[in-house]
């Protein structure tokens, strides 16, 4: 398998083809009976949904090594972890002196 790593800027619908359009590659996936097949998964290989696909994400492309065009290749997106400052303990001290 070869991989690339892209980031994606935009995603359209033209006809039947479901586009992803990354800063060095164009996807296309084609759509069947309303339904795109892709292969999506994240860096812990948990499998994904389209829906958690966004603009700006960085993504591994992995396609077969001896394909001429990269067709259908898995899509690896890298997670991300937000921080939420609620739930860290914190203490505040008043008054030490």
């Amino acid at each position: 398998m070869n991989k690339i790593s892209d980031k994606i800027k935009s995603f359209e619908i033209n006809e039947n083809i479901f586009i992803i359009n990354c800063e060095k590659n164009k996807l296309e996936y084609e759509i069947k009976d309303g339904c795109v097949n892709i292969n999506i998964k994240n860096n812990l290989n948990e499998r994904l949904g389209i829906s958690c696909l966004k603009e700006n994400d960085y993504v591994s492309l992995l396609f077969e090594k001896n394909s001429l065009e990269k067709k259908n290749p898995k899509i690896i997106k890298n997670i991300e972890y937000e921080f939420i400052s609620d739930s860290s303990e914190s203490e505040t001290f008043d008054n030490i002196l």
